[in-house]
């Protein structure tokens, strides 16, 4: 289980309930769909929705833009400025006219009834209905609920499932999590951001359940260190990014097993101590 003292220090800017609802939420629907079931899969998980959300803090999406602002992000929509007139200032009118008959979206007012919302934010018709398939709960019928407290960690674990992001999570790939989550790279130094202070603030495994041979927590510069420790040494040739995968833990069994420590490829302290990191 998450404190709700680690999510406060985590997510300082929550919005009110917001912690209440993922404490209340985390120890079954986390374990539902596997993402406690391993230290990457739950911290990138944290990150992402630490980013997506602004700690917890945005639940719906923010139509109500000038514009300028329409142009920037949508500019082949939005190719000049008379193209938006009648939409600035006006979230609903815009949300129709970008997501009207698409992504699901087949009634006039769709585009607004299934606008972002959640953590991870859903969008269109068609993605509240696979999530809500999911999650077990008509988010068709009842879209507002993914933004609600009591629902929101279990719909942004659905959407996470959905998009198949646990196997990306047990690769090491954070960078493959962010384009599963929004198509490309945006915000990627924040998600960055994000996962090394979620590295420093929360243990692994949730049920307290020491392992034989449990794995130190560090943050990114630790797992940078082992890392660079690695290469120098021929044993790991990927990138120095603090995310440690498969090809980290390749390379981290063979050290293990060459000076005498059990070859399981986790950074125990035995292991860390030998590193020198």
């Amino acid at each position: 289980m998450i404190s709700e003292a680690v999510l406060r220090q985590l997510y300082p800017s929550a919005r009110e309930g917001a912690v209440e609802g993922v404490v209340s939420q985390a120890g079954a629907v986390l374990s539902q769909f596997g993402i406690s079931d391993r230290q990457n899969r739950l911290h990138f998980f944290l990150a992402q929705i630490g980013h997506e959300s602004g700690g917890l803090r945005i639940a719906e999406e923010n139509l109500n833009y000038t514009g300028p602002r329409m142009m920037q992000v949508w500019p082949s929509r939005f190719p000049t400025l008379a193209s938006t007139n009648g939409l600035a200032g006006n979230p609903r009118a815009l949300a129709n006219n970008v997501y009207g008959g698409r992504m699901g979206n087949d009634a006039a007012d769709d585009g607004w009834t299934y606008r972002g919302r959640g953590f991870i934010q859903i969008t269109g018709k068609d993605g509240y209905a696979q999530v809500g398939e999911r999650a077990g709960l008509d988010l068709v019928g009842n879209p507002d609920w993914a933004a609600k407290p009591e629902h929101a960690l279990r719909v942004a674990c659905a959407f996470w499932t959905w998009k198949g992001l646990n196997p990306k999570c047990d690769a090491g790939d954070f960078v493959a999590v962010t384009k599963g989550i929004n198509g490309g790279k945006t915000g990627l130094q924040d998600r960055f951001n994000w996962l090394e202070k979620v590295q420093d603030l929360v243990a692994w495994p949730l049920n307290g359940a020491a392992p034989a041979q449990p794995e130190v927590v560090l943050g990114i510069p630790r797992l940078k260190a082992a890392q660079l420790k690695l290469r120098d040494l021929g044993l790991y040739d990927g990138s120095i990014d603090g995310i440690f995968g498969t090809r980290s833990r390749k390379g981290l069994k063979v050290y293990q097993a060459d000076n005498g420590l059990p070859a399981n490829g986790k950074l125990t302290q035995a292991t860390v101590e030998l590193l020198g990191i």
